[in-house]
């Protein structure tokens, strides 16, 4: 009877420490999970900032639908831009990118630096310049699609 009871008794003393072996993978594990998760946070608010950073006032794109980009429309665009630049007195912070094989182009461009009366003018007039052809395509506040 007494080695029933010592066997018990180490039985119950071996399920204790068990228990708290058990408690402490728990406690640890909802620990690693926790500093996961604020590490996380932060990678995400700097990923937001850099997004936030990528974003243009306008992207201006051309795009083909199998028989090239609209030529003259470019042409009058890039005209525009450069006589925006000349008469203001400024130079426009753009980015050019190719995307395609039949001259599809992204302009991305940031109204940085400028008043709010030209940032109007520019605009409408790159809107104007563009006005009638269905190969362009004008966003506002976006990021630059082809961008690499």
């Amino acid at each position: 009877m007494r080695f029933v009871n010592i066997v018990l008794y180490l039985a119950f003393q071996m399920m204790v420490m068990m228990k708290r072996a058990l408690a402490a993978i728990v406690c640890t594990g909802c620990l690693l999970s926790v500093q996961a998760s604020c590490r996380t946070g932060k990678d995400t608010t700097s990923a937001q900032t850099s997004a936030q950073a990528d974003v243009y006032d306008v992207v201006v794109s051309f795009f083909s639908i199998g028989a090239g980009v609209d030529y003259k429309k470019k042409q009058a665009f890039d005209a525009f831009l450069q006589a925006f630049e000349q008469k203001h007195a400024l130079t426009l912070k753009k980015e050019s990118f190719p995307w395609g094989r039949e001259g599809e182009t992204d302009v991305c461009l940031r109204f940085t630096g400028i008043s709010k009366d030209q940032k109007k003018m520019l605009l409408q007039g790159i809107k104007d310049v563009v006005a009638g052809s269905e190969l362009i395509r004008i966003s506002e506040q976006t990021t630059c699609p082809h961008k690499r």
